[in-house]
């Protein structure tokens, strides 16, 4: 689909092209799905993540939105599409220098992602990392260093199923480094 191809030219840091592609498929989406269906949410989260990639936060934040509302009132709040969502704008606050704001976010995606995935899944270890940043930012060194052990733990078990040199476990990494940063 084109917002398929937006993705790949998002990737290959395409911007202009891949916004092009990402909203003549949300035009032609919304037409035939209306403007609440999950293929729209979609295709939001595809050129947010455009925006994201290219620094317009502002356009980005504001897209994610509207994605995040789709799926809560589709998925619910408790989806794992949804956690995804959340974890996308905590990053986006952070980038724009809002720790607090950050910080909500990510918990809120970090105790999805537990309450769904449990405590062990990587996708949960994922968001207690940067959960963690978020915290030692605000200078909640002990909550931070409670997310990234957390979070190292559980990556660092995940070695023998995603192999050594797998990119997950680079926030393994990062997070035993931070770790001991702070310890």
């Amino acid at each position: 689909t084109k917002s398929n191809l937006g993705l790949a030219l998002t990737n290959l840091g395409e911007w202009r092209p891949a916004e092009k592609l990402h909203k003549e498929a949300l035009e032609v989406q919304e037409k035939i799905l209306g403007e609440h269906s999950l293929d729209v949410a979609t295709t939001l989260s595809h050129l947010g993540q455009t925006y994201e990639f290219s620094g317009n936060l502002d356009e980005a934040f504001l897209t994610h939105s509207r994605a995040l509302k789709i799926r809560e009132k589709i998925l619910g709040f408790e989806h794992p599409d949804t956690a995804n969502t959340w974890a996308r704008l905590g990053g986006i606050q952070r980038r724009r220098g809002n720790s607090r704001k950050a910080m909500e976010h990510l918990h809120v995606a970090h105790t999805v992602s537990q309450s769904l995935l449990g405590a062990q899944h990587p996708a949960t270890a994922i968001y207690a990392h940067n959960l963690a940043g978020a915290l030692q930012r605000l200078q909640e060194d002990e909550m931070a260093l409670t997310h990234y052990t957390e979070a190292a733990q559980v990556l660092q078990a995940s070695e023998q199923h995603y192999g050594a040199s797998h990119p997950v476990l680079a926030y393994a990494r990062q997070s035993l480094t931070r770790c001991r940063s702070i310890a």
